[in-house]
């Protein structure tokens, strides 16, 4: 994607527009990741010694996960693809 870094610069501080560029460029894999670390972290999942993941939600935080999850991955594509729009190039 071409962006307008001109048009960018005029709305955006040095450290938005590197962000903003990063959010534009990764691949959605990379935010499930992040859902992912904070899971490990909060001690909802795990790794065990092989590596394999191990699920310690119950059945029901495990559909509420699923439910948030799926919502703030929308918000976040709905997001990134509207900055997309205001920054491409015409």
């Amino acid at each position: 994607m071409s962006i307008d870094y001109e048009k960018m610069s005029k709305v955006f501080t040095q450290e938005e527009k590197e962000r903003i560029d990063a959010m534009i460029n990764v691949s959605e894999i990379n935010w499930i990741s992040k859902w992912d670390e904070e899971m490990i972290r909060s001690k909802f999942t795990s790794f065990d010694e092989l590596g394999n993941y191990k699920n310690h939600m119950t059945d029901r935080e495990r559909e509420l996960f699923v439910v948030v999850k799926t919502i703030g991955m929308g918000h976040v594509n709905f997001l990134i693809n509207s900055i997309v729009k205001l920054l491409k190039k015409d």
